[in-house]
């Protein structure tokens, strides 16, 4: 047997490994960070409603006018907490698509790395193929040759 298989862009596909594995590390990232800000939003939104219910409840008490200020500012204040948080999530899923569509380019960057050494290994086991049929055959001819030449040396004295 020959010298072994190597692959000459070898460096370069280890780093595309890295950029896809890195990018991969991304978007798992960016997701969850999604949907950590998707719970807070969700929890904003049931304050939001809990302390609407109590304000309706608060409003049916006609001596509570001074509560019923601090519900209503505090109900403010819950709905600016939820438009931040619903802007946040925006902004976490747009992080999501932006890392889904890089990880998409480095893994595509790197099947088609792939595919070149996969071409390249089947090339060079073929060449390796015709190389050994090549030494069989020429062994066997010296062979056919040997046996030829033997009945020959036999029947001279």
């Amino acid at each position: 047997m020959g010298k072994s298989f190597t692959f000459r862009a070898q460096p370069a596909l280890d780093l595309r490994r890295r950029e896809h594995d890195a990018r991969r590390r991304s978007l798992v990232t960016a997701e969850f960070e999604l949907a950590v800000e998707r719970r807070r939003f969700d929890e904003a939104c049931d304050t939001l409603c809990s302390a609407r219910d109590n304000l309706g409840r608060q409003m049916e008490d006609r001596h509570a006018s001074l509560e019923l200020t601090w519900h209503r500012d505090w109900i403010t204040r819950l709905e600016q907490s939820r438009s931040a948080h619903a802007s946040a999530v925006a902004e976490k899923e747009a992080r999501v698509a932006a890392a889904t569509a890089e990880c998409v380019v480095a893994r595509q960057r790197l099947e088609s790395l792939e595919r070149l050494k996969d071409k390249a290994r089947r090339s060079w086991d073929d060449a390796e193929r015709a190389r050994e049929q090549r030494e069989f055959d020429a062994l066997a001819t010296m062979r056919y040759e040997i046996a030829g030449r033997e009945p020959a040396m036999r029947s001279t004295p």
